[in-house]
């Protein structure tokens, strides 16, 4: 096999474990919070199944294409504070006949980057 073959073959393994692992790099805590998702015209509640600093996923809903962007309101457990954020949807699948999709926030302020910190910190340490 040449040596471009070659990459171009590893470089498609590396990016199936890419997919297949989870890209997160933020800590991230199991949790139902009810989001208000809006995209374009359409509005509908969705649920979430666990959240970061970085994003969250959605376990209710029909799964929405890869790269495109809805708009997402939703409140901490025990916080005021509404966070009203752009997301983008990073993957999109089906798990044991659920739908499941991933969004990444756009536009988090760093206010509410640290609230989110603080929340999950604190949900991971059992507090």
């Amino acid at each position: 096999m040449t040596p471009r073959r070659e990459r171009r073959k590893n470089s498609g393994q590396v990016g199936e474990e890419r997919r297949r692992s989870d890209r997160r790099l933020d800590d991230r805590v199991p949790v139902r919070i009810w989001v208000d998702e809006e995209t374009g015209r359409e509005r509908c509640l969705r649920r979430t199944a666990d959240l970061s600093p970085g994003g969250l996923q959605l376990d209710l809903g029909l799964p929405r294409p890869i790269g495109s962007r809805m708009r997402l309101k939703f409140t901490l457990p025990g916080h005021e504070h509404v966070f009203d954020v752009v997301a983008e949807v990073v993957s999109a699948s089906w798990q044991e006949e659920k739908p499941i999709t991933n969004v990444r926030f756009l536009n988090l302020s760093g206010e509410e980057h640290i609230l989110l910190t603080q929340f999950v910190e604190n949900h991971n340490s059992g507090s």
